[in-house]
């Protein structure tokens, strides 16, 4: 059979002329070009108008369920942070005194602090720059929301056999992973080929490549480092900008990559090509509309003007989040912490663009606020220190702050860091010398169950490694608590997140709430010749046993005549174990339910799993 051979088609080639080169582009069409790079793999849904798919990762249920509707946003500190001048040694104490000894030239005056008190703590040993206080504007700082009671800070956070390199600690903070120096050099921990919560969303959203959603599962602004989001198939879940002008563009223009650009050269192939290229992205961007929906559904009230880049990143997240775009976690960096020489012209203003760029934040988010939860991080702390140019070189442990509504603030969690001589090795603290240092893990395991609403199945797949030498040496290193009997577990970051989730630990415990957000259940009444059925469909995100049945109006059961056997039974329609994905029951009402038919009576669609149910109300005709 004759074969048209595509490699020589008229006009592929620079041979056939320009005219001919253009003409070609022109009849490349979105489709073909979809087909050729392999972007129709995902089932042709980049082209979907659909808002819903029973594939989706339960984005449907967002709005349903408040335990669901929560939103995470990563300040991430790019440089690597100092935390002793952050949260500063306070009061007549002895690490008060040892700190004055070792940064003598670089400390925080205590005149130019202001006190962390604390219900539990007095006098108080921490303070904050008074820098945190604010710039002077309407919009006062991060002193103000720890009074509030909407800050919160976790004392020496790190990990073992600390990386000091920039690359290294920032990948290993992305994915979870060890360092493998020392005993651990031969080990090839399979978690640093993805992020914590690209694995989180892997698991999350098993259908991603067979129905993608039209919502970004997350969203980075600012430096990016794609390792946190990428997902166990090594695809992105992120939506990526490195810099607000690039979102302004897409909001602008309606394209994520510009197209009317100022060299472009019509007689240039490397023009046509490159603006050929971009049309075709932009057309097959998935994301564009919903994003834009969000952010054109909320007014832009707050104004333009803003003091500094990370509030500027803040601010189009807030506006998104207020827009209701649906996204879990968006991720936005300020630079320039990187302190090696004098760190006290530059630390401080850092300091007071984070403190007045996170206050603005959740001052125009207004009531949403009680949605939002911020967290810090940095590749790793300074040495405690001071080095010759009155700066600070790369280190180890360093705090995190949280800030929100529903954090437990005004409270400090962790053992405080000890200053002493013998605790001090070549300028740093270590991991295992440090008495309660906490895994940057267990916070993440914390952050998973309490505010993301992950179950502790979900958090151990995403958080504890597979290979067996590794488990052997971390065990459950990262959950303080087991499930049993951690009511009474003295876990160092308990009770930190305000009405979490599902985690026994917390203040409150919503487990059937969260068992009933991991579900999609609906129905479909098909009326065909006669005949009457119904589909029921539902898909679930956890695995477990499952009840489904159809009962009167007010919650009975139904009972039928067996045919066989001519005794009267309850209808049930499954009952068994479940794995995670979507299910189709279709029953015959015809057959079942002839009454129903003729008359006009309500029934109830039960779906339960795990002992929680969800009732869906329905009548025939």
């Amino acid at each position: 059979m004759f074969k048209h051979n595509k490699n020589n088609r008229f006009g592929k080639r620079l041979e056939d002329g320009l005219a001919a080169h253009k003409a070609d582009h022109q009849a490349w069409s979105r489709r073909q070009f979809l087909g050729n790079t392999g972007l129709m793999a995902a089932g042709g849904a980049l082209l979907s108008s659909s808002p819903f798919s029973w594939a989706a990762p339960l984005f449907s249920s967002l709005y349903d369920n408040p335990d669901n509707d929560r939103v995470l946003i990563l300040i991430r500190l790019f440089g690597g942070n100092d935390g002793l001048n952050t949260i500063v040694p306070f009061g007549d104490n002895a690490r008060r005194l040892q700190y004055e000894t070792i940064r003598p030239s670089i400390m925080i005056d205590e005149n130019e602090a202001y006190s962390l008190t604390t219900d539990g703590m007095n006098p108080p040993e921490f303070a904050l720059p008074e820098l945190f206080k604010g710039d002077g504007t309407e919009e006062t700082g991060l002193y103000d929301m720890w009074n509030e009671g909407n800050m919160a800070v976790i004392h020496n956070v790190g990990y073992p056999n600390s990386s000091t390199s920039h690359f290294k600690g920032s990948d290993l903070w992305a994915s979870g992973a060890i360092n493998n120096v020392g005993q651990n050099a031969s080990v090839n921990d399979g978690r640093k080929y993805s992020g914590w919560l690209g694995r989180y969303f892997s698991n999350q959203m098993p259908a991603f490549f067979g129905a993608p959603p039209i919502v970004p599962p997350a969203i980075q602004i600012g430096n990016a480092n794609n390792l946190i989001f990428k997902g166990l198939a090594g695809n992105p879940f992120d939506l990526v900008f490195t810099k607000p002008e690039s979102f302004y563009n897409l909001i602008s223009n309606e394209e994520l990559y510009n197209t009317t650009l100022n060299d472009f050269n019509d007689n240039c192939i490397a023009d046509i090509e490159r603006v050929f290229i971009r049309q075709t992205t932009n057309n097959a961007f998935r994301y564009a509309d919903s994003v834009r929906t969000a952010w054109n559904s909320v007014g832009n009230n707050n104004g333009t003007n803003y003091d500094s880049n990370l509030e500027q990143q803040l601010a189009i997240v807030e506006r998104l989040i207020r827009g209701r775009l649906g996204t879990k976690v968006y991720q936005v960096s300020l630079g320039g912490f990187d302190t090696h020489r004098a760190q006290q012209d530059y630390h401080p203003e850092l300091l007071q663009t984070l403190s007045t760029a996170i206050k603005a934040t959740f001052t125009r988010l207004g009531q949403d606020a009680d949605r939002v939860m911020m967290m810090t991080f940095s590749e790793f702390g300074r040495q405690v220190t001071e080095n010759g140019s009155e700066g600070t070189d790369h280190g180890t442990l360093a705090p995190i702050m949280l800030f929100g509504n529903k954090v437990n603030g005004r409270n400090l969690y962790g053992t405080p860091i000890d200053l002493s001589p013998e605790k001090i090795n070549g300028g740093m603290v270590d991991f295992d010398t440090q008495e309660g240092a906490i895994d940057f893990r267990s916070v993440y395991d914390k952050v998973l169950r309490d505010w993301l609403c992950a179950d502790a199945e979900t958090s151990d797949t995403v958080l504890h490694p597979t290979e067996e030498s590794i488990i052997n040496q971390e065990g459950t290193a990262y959950r303080a608590c087991s499930t049993e009997g951690s009511l009474n577990c003295q876990d160092p970051l308990g009770g930190m997140i305000r009405g979490g989730c599902n985690s026994t630990v917390s203040e409150s415990s919503t487990l059937e709430g969260y068992i009933a957000s991991q579900v999609v259940f609906g129905y479909n009444i098909v009326k065909n010749n006669g005949n009457t059925s119904i589909e029921l469909k539902y898909e679930t995100a956890i695995t477990g046993n499952i009840r489904l049945e159809i009962l009167t109006s007010q919650g009975n059961s139904i009972t039928y005549t067996d045919d066989e056997t001519d005794e009267e039974k309850e209808l049930l329609l499954e009952e068994r174990y479940l794995e995670i994905g979507q299910y189709i029951h279709t029953f015959d009402a015809t057959e079942r339910l002839n009454d129903a038919l003729n008359n006009t009576d309500r029934y109830i669609a039960r779906f339960s799993i795990n002992g929680v149910s969800i009732d869906r109300n329905f009548k025939i005709n």
